[in-house]
């Protein structure tokens, strides 16, 4: 048997015959109101229109029911991304202070992260090989100045001060 407890804010089980095997299964600091469990047999056999390849998006697939028993779906982005027009690719919505990695890995890093000495993009592209990034003279996770010198924390960027000698702080 399940239930739920309003003062100690959980969801919690037993044996209904015996009372035995009590187990919290959830605390929550919201009060939960009521249960509802749903047996597999008790379900309509339905077709999942996102349960093939995602029904073809990039992200995410969300079911919607039609009105005549019929369930369909469309394509939609997480935060920071946009629907491109062909309604099921999501494309990470950078501004011109961060870096697009490359690949599957589309997403918005800050572009002092580019050449850090840290792969932040699953590919790596941020940190790619040969003479494209300086020598690297400071430490991991700082910034370091166009003129190969100086370095600053990321904390230090932006924040009104020239903590490199060639002004660059991006």
């Amino acid at each position: 048997m399940y239930w739920t407890d309003w003062n100690l804010k959980a969801v919690l089980r037993a044996n209904k015959f015996t009372g035995e095997d009590f187990q919290f299964l959830r605390n929550t600091t919201h009060r939960p109101y009521d249960i509802h469990i749903y047996h597999p047999l008790r379900q309509l056999p339905m077709e999942n229109p996102c349960g093939e390849n995602n029904g073809g998006c990039s992200r995410l697939c969300l079911l919607s029911p039609t009105g005549n028993g019929a369930v369909s779906f469309k394509c939609a982005c997480p935060d920071q991304f946009f629907l491109r027009p062909d309604n099921k690719t999501c494309i990470a919505n950078c501004t011109r202070g961060q870096f697009r990695c490359s690949g599957a890995d589309d997403k918005c890093i800050p572009k002092y992260w580019k050449c850090d000495g840290e792969k932040d993009c699953a590919d790596g592209s941020d940190e790619p090989p040969g003479d494209i990034c300086p020598e690297r003279k400071c430490r991991p996770g700082h910034f370091q100045c166009n003129d190969g010198h100086g370095c600053a924390a990321a904390t230090q960027l932006c924040d009104g001060q020239n903590d490199c000698s060639d002004g660059d702080q991006r």
